[in-house]
């Protein structure tokens, strides 16, 4: 079998004069989203006070469970994105 060599491209990506600023992140600045009706074995559950970073969850859980879920998920909302 023949050797191939192959040598990566370099890309010249000039972040600092982009033509577009980024998009501030969802957690900074949450999109609004209309809440679809869900089934019945799923809840729509708040991060935030203001009704906004909803996660969606299992129905079943007890309000001890729906408690300890969003108290990782506030804590680690930066790593999720």
């Amino acid at each position: 079998m023949g050797a191939h060599s192959y040598a990566p491209k370099k890309l010249d990506l000039d972040l600092k004069n982009r033509p577009s600023p980024p998009a501030k992140r969802s957690i900074e600045k949450p999109p609004v989203l209309e809440l679809k009706q869900l089934p019945s074995h799923l809840r729509y559950v708040f991060l935030v006070s203001n009704n906004t970073l909803r996660v969606i969850l299992n129905a079943n859980l007890n309000k001890e469970q729906v408690k300890e879920v969003i108290t990782v998920l506030r804590r680690y909302k930066r790593a999720i994105g």
